[in-house]
């Protein structure tokens, strides 16, 4: 009974600290195999609104960005790295985004959830996700590819010199404005 009771105290810490990185409720449920019911109401007491909805993260193309590569490319090398110490990967899971974003200056440009996605990714079979490492000798990173790309023949966005943020990524439209007419009737 007192281990049932540690277990799910711990499941509830984890939990918190994955909302309060940003975590929507749907994703707290699958990871955690809970009511989405009762995900929605620990992420309404824990940040004081009710969680945003919409589907879950699906593009795999949104890794692949240059820039989005290596934050993603990081992310994955905390993840990896701390997974290697056993650690449960939920744990690991918060354990790296918590690295990640310390990288970051606390302003992650990959949100957690996207995170998880990511990892989803990297452990299935099909190689949707690989790493290699930058031919560069200057470089040698470790990066994540596509199955189409050559891991031999790799060079990483930074040696490439692309690492442009798009529109798209920063959560623009690329839709651009009319220009404002000044208003001449003063």
């Amino acid at each position: 009974m007192i281990k049932d009771r540690s277990v799910q105290l711990r499941k509830r810490h984890l939990a918190s600290l994955m909302i309060k990185y940003g975590m929507r409720a749907s994703i707290i449920a699958v990871i955690f195999d809970m009511p989405l019911t009762q995900a929605r109401a620990l992420y309404e007491e824990i940040m004081g609104r009710p969680s945003p909805s919409g589907q879950k993260p699906r593009s795999d193309e949104y890794y692949f960005a240059p820039v989005m590569r290596i934050h993603a490319s990081a992310f994955m090398m905390f993840y990896r790295y701390i997974s290697l110490a056993g650690v449960d990967p939920r744990a690991a899971l918060v354990s790296a985004y918590a690295q990640y974003s310390d990288l970051c200056q606390g302003q992650p440009l990959m949100p957690i959830d996207r995170a998880w996605r990511l990892i989803v990714l990297a452990n299935q079979k099909d190689g949707t996700i690989r790493e290699a490492r930058c031919r560069n000798r200057d470089c040698r990173t470790y990066t994540i590819i596509q199955p189409y790309e050559g891991a031999t023949r790799y060079e990483c966005p930074s040696c490439q010199g692309s690492l442009e943020v798009s529109q798209r990524l920063r959560g623009k439209s690329g839709r651009k404005r009319k220009p404002r007419t000044p208003d001449t009737t003063h």
